[in-house]
């Protein structure tokens, strides 16, 4: 392990050399490498080789942690250069999602605060719906892996060690289901996930969360949230004081008392921005390019807001470009947030990831946007691993110090010691396109979750060698060492490959054999069912200790009843084909059934373009009713 010595002025950057070191892997002590550092008088930060020494000049805190980062890379691989860079942004980091079950642990927020630093980013949102603490009420973030105020303060000091921003992330309108669903929440509730505009106890219970997050963090920013508030003023609130007035009305009104709160504790506050177009359009669509928001809107926007456009979705920069000059005319300062694709499937989407990245951030730096992030969404469970998200992070590093990276694999693995090309094979879902309409499709998960029997998407998947696609990504996945630290992450994709390949082999064309009659196949896929349980055991028990090393134990229930219920209907259906083909029942119901080809409201696949999106796991296991 590479040992540095720092020597000159280091007492702004003395502090976080601890969490760096850790996060990277090097080491400090007076027999290590010299390195001078200095800070910067140019706005520059260089790496250069004196006689007898490295030295660093930085501007920003995290440019520093950079620079000991790619300095370790080089001597690692005995290939050194200078450098001088500077970087674009204002503030340019990432949103993790800490509520969809999910909840990373107080060490992996810590490692990434190191990690961070590393590459140079500057801003971690932690995004909280009801997974922080508000003593005033319990019921908030009950049973759900909450952090505590004790746990915050410790983020915020490892973030301002390393000159990170830790900035709370949370939500003052909708997505509140999870708490909504207490009986406290009845009197401020206008659906079961908005919150009811108007009502006072809305606002204290607004007061009590700004109130402990002021207590717990240092930060002068705050996310207020308030997307996808699509039902707005359409339920008790509807029923209270009818539909007289304009829903930006009743918006604006809501934001204003929000924004005074956020500045009676000194908050900054910046919000999702899509309720703004999409209220103003016709479909309800954010990326409406026909759009109408009334001039007046603008007045009332209170003036200390700044507004987020969250946009993962195009790949080409013109698209971005005329959404930014769309936020530009409401007045707002604007703030960029694109996504690091970690909720669609059992894996990263990195190729998407990329497409519409690389779109965005040059759009950003062209229309002099300031401040970005990216998101990194649980949805549906959490099942995808934060550490997938790292290769995702350096782009966004990289578009941070480069109007044009062309390095991102080099700088990788600079910065964090790994190969990018190991990271490459935890994409579960990269599919050619002539498959699908669209940008993502979330084969893993339908495949992995599908019933063995109803096999709801057998249809879609009948023309395409799922077998044999994930046997090649179990080859290669095999091929490679995982890197340090990541043995756990590296280790359940190759079992989730295994199974997702036996699962693609042996359930696929059963309807086919029972209609042609042929019972002693039948009998062997039976059998085969019973030898796959102990596979999804072994994935299962992989996932869990792949859980338990990186987040709190909250929400892993929704794991254990997934897997549990797929090893259940694997010997169920193990049973009842034994059944059919011993005669003890006339046939099986489950398969009599005319397969159709898998749509929901959203995409309607093609025989010739089956593949499709659908990620939401009671719609993929079951079209029973959930209640």
């Amino acid at each position: 392990m590479i040992s540095f010595n720092f020597t000159g002025d280091i007492s702004d950057v003395s502090a976080g050399l601890q969490v760096a070191a850790k996060a990277r892997g090097f080491e400090i002590n007076d027999q290590g490498v010299l390195v001078e550092v200095c800070k910067s008088s140019t706005g520059f930060t260089e790496l250069k080789r004196t006689e007898n020494a490295y030295r660093i000049s930085y501007a920003k805190k995290t440019d520093f942690f950079r620079a000991c980062a790619r300095l370790c890379g080089m001597l690692e691989e005995n290939e050194f250069y200078e450098y001088s860079e500077r970087a674009a942004f204002d503030s340019c980091g990432i949103m993790l999602d800490c509520s969809r079950n999910a909840v990373a642990s107080p060490e992996t927020v810590c490692d990434f605060i190191g990690k961070m630093a590393c590459m140079g980013l500057d801003r971690l949102m932690l995004y909280t719906e009801d997974t922080y603490e508000i003593k005033e009420y319990p019921y908030f973030g009950y049973m759900r892996g909450r952090y505590t105020a004790e746990e915050l303060k410790q983020f915020d000091e490892t973030a301002r060690s390393v000159g990170v921003l830790l900035a709370p992330c949370i939500q003052t309108l909708a997505h509140l289901s999870m708490t909504l669903r207490w009986g406290y929440g009845a009197d401020m509730s206008d659906t079961e996930d908005i919150l009811l505009i108007d009502e006072e106890k809305t606002y204290d219970f607004i007061d009590a969360a700004f109130k402990s997050l002021r207590e717990s963090t240092t930060s002068e920013y705050i996310h207020i949230g308030m997307d996808e508030a699509h039902y707005i003023g359409l339920g008790r609130y509807l029923d209270i004081h009818g539909n007289e007035e304009s829903r930006f009305d009743i918006l604006l009104r809501h934001l204003e008392r929000v924004c005074k709160i956020a500045q009676k504790y000194n908050f900054k506050p910046m919000m999702w921005s899509d309720m703004f177009f999409r209220l103003g359009s016709k479909t309800r669509n954010y990326y409406d390019m026909n759009v109408e928001i009334p001039e007046w809107v603008n007045s009332k926007i209170p003036e200390n807001l700044s507004l987020v456009y969250w946009d993962y979705y195009h790949a080409k920069e013109e698209e971005y470009t005329a959404m930014i000059k769309g936020h530009s005319q409401l007045g707002c300062d604007i703030v960029f947030a694109g996504g690091i694709w970690t909720w669609c499937g059992m894996g990263p989407q990195y190729r998407w990831t990329n497409e519409s990245t690389v779109a965005a951030l040059a759009s950003c730096r062209k229309n002099n946007i300031r401040d970005v992030f990216a998101t990194v969404w649980g949805d549906d469970g959490g099942e995808v691993n934060y550490y997938t998200i790292l290769p995702g992070m350096q782009l966004y590093a990289e578009y941070n110090y480069s109007d044009n990276p062309v390095d991102v694999e080099k700088r990788f693995k600079e910065c964090t010691g790994m190969d990018y090309s190991a990271f490459m094979t935890l994409e579960s879902d990269d599919f050619p396109n002539k498959y699908f309409d669209g940008d993502i499709v979330s084969v893993s998960k339908q495949l992995l979750f599908q019933d063995p029997l109803c096999g709801l998407f057998e249809k879609n998947f009948e023309k395409i060698s799922l077998a044999e696609f994930y046997a090649d990504k179990l080859e290669k996945i095999s091929k490679i060492q995982a890197p340090f630290k990541m043995e756990k992450l590296f280790d359940y994709y190759k079992k989730l490959y295994f199974v997702l390949s036996k699962k693609a082999e042996i359930c696929s064309g059963i309807r086919k054999l029972y209609m042609s009659g042929d019972n002693n196949t039948l009998s062997i896929r039976a059998k085969q069912m019973r030898e796959l349980v102990v596979a999804v055991e072994e994935l299962y028990r992989s996932y869990r200790i792949l859980w338990l090393s990186t987040n709190k134990v909250f929400g892993l229930d929704r794991g254990d009843l997934r897997f549990g219920g797929l090893i259940t209907r694997f010997e169920i259906a193990a049973s009842r084909i034994e059944d059919y083909v011993d005669g003890r029942i006339s046939k099986i119901d489950e398969l009599e059934e005319e397969p159709l080809i898998y749509t929901n409201r959203g995409e309607i696949p093609t025989e010739d373009k089956p593949l499709m999106r659908e990620t939401v796991y009671h719609r993929i296991s079951s079209v029973s009713s959930q209640w």
